[in-house]
């Protein structure tokens, strides 16, 4: 659907309308129409081609606009319920607006995930005061949903958000709801591994590999590209973590005096937590660190296309998460610690660096005596 230029001997250009009725074809737009749709008798053939491109994304971000309004509607009814009082609904959502004033990506997953909880408090149909003694429900509706257990995580942390709210407004006592069993997130996750079209998670990216295949990125003009996943094997960082270090607001350096080093704090909008605490420090130790970091400064880099990564490093599975899970090993050949290498990662629990990022095929030997 959309209008299109089409070249004519007669007048330069004639536009035309795609329409599908029910098979798809094109409708002559009558010239009397041209001055309504935006265009003029003596636009060149070029001019008239860009108008049309312009009127069809116009017509793209209106209907965009219209089906969110729908679907802002739909949810709004769904999410109609006698323990979901308008009142303080709206109290609450207006305190979420207020703590994540200015960081309009993180308030926009917490209003996903508020609507989401919304939904499933209308649909178990729970007093507050019960989500603790019947949290099965709960475990239950994750269990039919099979959501992440890093979705789940979010989830309750919400639920509980808002139980806070609810007891504080009407001076009433209620218990939080708990974190979901490890037997049902085992549960959950073998459901998940099941599931048509189930992803393979991302291999980890070796650094002798990323250096060897430095010289087709260049060959292929790929640089930037090349810079940018080298900054996120040598910093460990989350893909957007280094789409963001554009914004010098997003990092900082700061000279460590009682280790006499330089540390690289990056701050994780992923992390639901208060601003001060999204902060995670990187010690600059090493001298390929400290040309990650010349090039973070120069903003040389760019995020590459998961289909280049895939033809560049076949058969690996390496994708643009690749340098975040190589980092875990090359740091520990270095000889951190793991729990130090999981501070540098940003994890909130040393668990989830051992389960998901740690090789459990790769051992280091320690130096021998003397």
């Amino acid at each position: 659907m959309g209008y299109f230029a089409r070249k004519s001997p007669k007048t330069t250009f004639r536009i035309v309308e795609e329409v599908w009725t029910p098979n798809r074809k094109e409708a002559v737009v009558p010239r009397e129409a041209y001055a309504a749709l935006g265009f003029r008798f003596d636009m060149t053939f070029e001019e008239a081609h860009a108008r049309a491109k312009q009127l069809n994304l116009q017509n793209k971000l209106e209907s965009k606009k219209v089906i969110a309004s729908a679907k802002r509607i739909a949810d709004e009814k769904e999410t109609t319920s006698a323990y979901l009082p308008s009142h303080l609904v709206n109290e609450f959502e207006k305190d979420l607006r207020s703590k994540y004033d200015g960081n309009e990506e993180r308030l926009n997953n917490v209003e996903k995930q508020w609507v989401i909880v919304k939904k499933m408090i209308t649909s178990l149909a729970l007093d507050p005061k019960k989500f603790c003694d019947e949290k099965e429900k709960f475990y239950k509706y994750y269990r039919d949903k099979a959501w992440g257990k890093d979705y789940i995580k979010k989830l309750t942390w919400m639920v509980n958000l808002w139980l806070s709210f609810y007891a504080r407004k009407t001076q009433s006592f209620m218990l939080p709801l708990p974190p979901t069993p490890q037997t049902v997130l085992k549960e959950i996750n073998k459901k998940r591994s099941k599931l048509p079209g189930k992803k393979k998670a991302a291999d980890a990216l070796k650094w002798i590999d990323l250096k060897n295949k430095k010289s087709t990125f260049e060959h292929e003009n790929l640089l930037l590209q090349w810079n940018w996943m080298y900054i996120g094997m040598w910093f460990g960082l989350r893909p957007k973590e280094i789409d963001r270090l554009k914004d010098v607001s997003t990092w900082t350096i700061e000279f460590d005096s009682e280790k006499k080093i330089e540390v690289l704090s990056v701050f994780q909008e992923k992390l639901l937590l208060d601003d001060e605490d999204c902060w995670k420090p990187i010690p600059v130790y090493f001298p390929e660190q400290r040309k990650a970091l010349e090039l973070i400064k120069s903003a040389e880099f760019k995020r590459p296309l998961n289909k280049t990564l895939k033809r560049i490093f076949a058969p690996d599975k390496i994708e643009s998460y690749s340098p975040r899970k190589g980092f875990t090993d090359l740091f520990l050949e270095k000889g951190f610690k793991l729990e130090d290498v999981s501070t540098f990662l940003g994890h909130q629990d040393i668990s989830t660096t051992w389960k998901h990022y740690k090789n459990k095929k790769q051992f280091s030997l320690p130096k021998k005596a003397g």
